[in-house]
């Protein structure tokens, strides 16, 4: 079990990443650029259908009781779940003390709607630290974070033992032409003073699809991502044809 005393080796907290990549994603209170309020939305919005639709599986009416946010950040999302009535209350964990600091700050009610925890979802037993199982799991571009196939797969077996139901979903980039593994940069903010640069590994889908069928999963379904506001936004327009972004929804049952 992870707590906050404990020695993270998060890469957001040994290179002071944490506070660039608020920054830069615009995530702050004062800086939240118009831009990044439009990609906020965009993420959201295909959050919250990939959600609805997965719950719709099972019959599941919402708000459900309690969501987890794997990977969670400074928790914009978590709270976005309170504020969309999607929960009642979630919990996001990050491995990075930084993040989680940034997310209790953000926080508009963390007594009782949100909890954020340090915790890592390669190591750490997600039902122990939690104490109870879930019906509601999503992560966005986290399971890139894994550094080889053996700790995604550690990752997913620990997510798969603690969902309530088995509805679990998220949104990851997805390239080609590259090996499973095999890292990649990311830069945000280019040019800007608050630029940073990220390292994140790549899977192919059939790595994905064959990794969370051994993790337990029933069913796995790519979902694409869709523009369902500000339509005549050339960015995001190029985002959504260039196939940028993708998502899916995966079930125990």
């Amino acid at each position: 079990m992870s707590s906050e005393n404990n020695t993270n080796e998060s890469d957001y907290d040994q290179n002071l990443l944490a506070e660039k990549y608020i920054r830069v994603k615009g995530l702050s209170h004062d800086d939240f650029t118009n831009r990044r309020r439009l990609i906020a939305s965009f993420v959201a919005d295909n959050i919250i259908r990939l959600i609805k639709r997965g719950l719709s599986y099972l019959n599941y009416n919402i708000p459900v009781e309690c969501a987890l946010d794997v990977g969670c950040g400074e928790g914009h999302m978590c709270r976005v779940l309170i504020e969309e009535k999607i929960a009642q209350y979630v919990v996001g964990i990050d491995k990075s003390k930084e993040m989680i600091k940034y997310a209790k700050a953000n926080s508009n009610d963390g007594i009782t709607h949100d909890k954020y925890i340090i915790v890592n979802a390669a190591t750490d037993d997600l039902l122990t630290v939690l104490g109870k199982k879930s019906p509601l799991i999503m992560q966005i571009n986290m399971l890139c974070h894994a550094e080889d196939v053996n700790q995604l797969s550690n990752i997913l077996f620990n997510i798969a033992k603690l969902l309530k139901y088995g509805v679990k979903f998220t949104m990851n980039e997805e390239e080609k032409s590259m090996k499973d593994g095999m890292k990649y940069l990311v830069t945000l903010g280019k040019g800007t003073s608050s630029e940073i640069t990220l390292v994140d590994h790549w899977y192919s889908a059939e790595t994905y699809e064959r990794v969370f069928k051994q993790a337990g999963f029933k069913l796995f379904e790519w979902i694409p991502v869709q523009l369902d506001r500000n339509k005549d936004d050339d960015y995001l327009i190029d985002l959504v044809d260039g196939n940028g972004l993708i998502g899916f929804i995966a079930r125990m049952a």
